[in-house]
């Protein structure tokens, strides 16, 4: 019975594919004659027009010059060659750490806030070129030139000598 019912749906797509192939137009080769001979030349004539306005496009050169641009995959501090041929480093001068004072820290809350030289600021605000990582209970966390620092409240430090 199966086999029966997978050669009826066999020859079911046979049937059908031969039905879609007579939709379609399928002819030979056409004969040339005078009329085919002028549509192709037409054809042809519309072809060689479009490449001439192709070619008549005109776009401007553009080029990128970098000259006197610092070079991002160099690192702060490199060695030069000069004009002699010997090695020297140029020395980047180093920003030191700006003078923040902790006055007081919100901590509690689902937004932290710390009040730090009268300016109250958050997490991920800058502050003087630096960057607030975190505030906490202990303290908050800052980030300067890649480097974390921890700024603590003025009473705090005072109890910690104290304790000394």
């Amino acid at each position: 019975m199966k086999k029966y019912l997978i050669i009826l749906v066999f020859i079911l797509m046979i049937f059908k594919a031969d039905a879609y192939a007579v939709n379609m137009n399928f002819t030979g080769p056409e004969e040339v004659t005078e009329e085919n001979l002028s549509r192709a030349v037409q054809g042809q004539n519309k072809k060689t027009d479009q490449n001439q306005a192709r070619e008549a496009i005109v776009r401007p050169k553009l080029e990128y010059t970098a000259t006197g641009l610092r070079d991002p995959f160099q690192l702060a501090a490199f060695q030069t060659k000069s004009d002699k041929g010997k090695d020297t480093v140029k020395a980047v001068v180093a920003k030191s750490f700006p003078k923040l004072t902790l006055q007081g820290i919100i901590w509690g809350s689902s937004l932290p806030q710390a009040i730090i030289n009268n300016k109250v600021i958050r997490v991920g605000d800058t502050l003087e070129s630096v960057d607030i990582v975190d505030i906490g209970k202990e303290g908050v966390i800052v980030l300067f030139a890649g480097t974390e620092y921890k700024l603590i409240t003025q009473q705090k430090s005072l109890k910690q000598k104290e304790e000394l």
